[in-house]
């Protein structure tokens, strides 16, 4: 008898604690308090082809934190790794001062708004068919200013490449490109050393 009524009062105590739980649990999964994290967005698919023949070295990488190319101190001005590192495509953040970059290549530095190819007076490949929309000097009354003689080309993606430190450009502004990523390719440019620029090379940027 005592069995029975302990188990009717645990019963009952279940019954109460089922209760008062069950619309707390039901409020908080149909009102929650958090706001789900936004669906990451999905990596493009991959259309770009290398703009030059055969293999290159990579001299100075890109730095995805503030690839502003010098002006990213106006962004953080008192956090000085900002303008002392580069963050690379990892994530890692390494020093990345001019001429001592512990990323593994020869050079690299903080602000870098692309990719630079050790690609010394040689053949510049379109990346992707698209459209010429810039041919020539960035600006006409500095040939020692930004990208010198630089290429632009937008692709049919919307996306938008371009080719500096030029010292030939080989097309026109409205030039179709339809036949990049083939055995031959479309030839764009000579590299060089035009505009802002210590050296003969290719830089890249998007």
């Amino acid at each position: 008898m005592r069995s029975q009524r302990r188990l009717i009062a645990l019963g009952v105590v279940g019954l109460l604690l089922l209760g008062t739980l069950t619309p707390m649990y039901s409020q908080a999964t149909t009102q929650p308090s958090w706001s789900p994290a936004p669906l990451q967005q999905s990596p493009p698919t991959p259309f770009l082809f290398p703009p030059y023949y055969g293999r290159e070295q990579v001299n100075s990488v890109f730095d995805h934190e503030y690839p502003l190319h010098g002006d990213e101190g106006s962004i953080s001005p008192t956090r000085t790794n900002v303008i002392t590192t580069v963050v690379h495509y990892d994530g890692t953040r390494r020093t990345g001062t001019m001429d001592s970059c512990t990323l593994g290549t020869p050079s690299c530095y903080s602000g870098h708004s692309g990719i630079d190819y050790s690609l010394r007076y040689g053949r510049v490949r379109a990346c992707a068919n698209g459209t010429v929309v810039a041919a020539g000097w960035q600006d006409p009354r500095d040939h020692g200013a930004g990208y010198g003689l630089r290429v632009s080309i937008e692709h049919n993606n919307g996306y938008r490449c371009t080719c500096g430190h030029l010292s030939v450009v080989a097309v026109d502004e409205g030039t179709p490109i339809t036949d990049a990523g083939t055995e031959r390719g479309r030839i764009v440019a000579i590299s060089g050393n035009t505009g802002l620029s210590t050296g003969a090379h290719l830089h890249f940027a998007s």
